[in-house]
């Protein structure tokens, strides 16, 4: 898959006290991010979305809030529609 290729492109190592922790830069947000097992997948649907089904990072968003009644739960990745930016897709 090239999308793991490219996210292991962007790893890098941080030191901490309990060693050398993975980070990445989050396709979407552009800001340095620990690389868990979690992003990591999230981060290579990220590039699927982007890349292969064309879908432009613009109207990506990662955690975003999404209202359930009177809850707001954090969606992992939503896409926004294309009309009316402000609503996901």
């Amino acid at each position: 898959m090239a999308e793991i290729e490219q996210l292991e492109q962007t790893i890098t190592l941080k030191a901490t006290k309990n060693g050398e922790v993975p980070y990445t830069v989050c396709f979407v947000r552009q800001k340095a991010i620990k690389l868990t097992p979690e992003e990591s997948i999230r981060q290579l649907y990220l590039r699927v979305l982007s890349d292969r089904l064309h879908y432009p990072l613009g109207r990506i968003q990662v955690e975003y809030g999404v209202n359930f009644g009177r809850e707001v739960k954090r969606a992992d990745i939503v896409v926004m529609d294309k009309d009316r930016p402000n609503t996901a897709h």
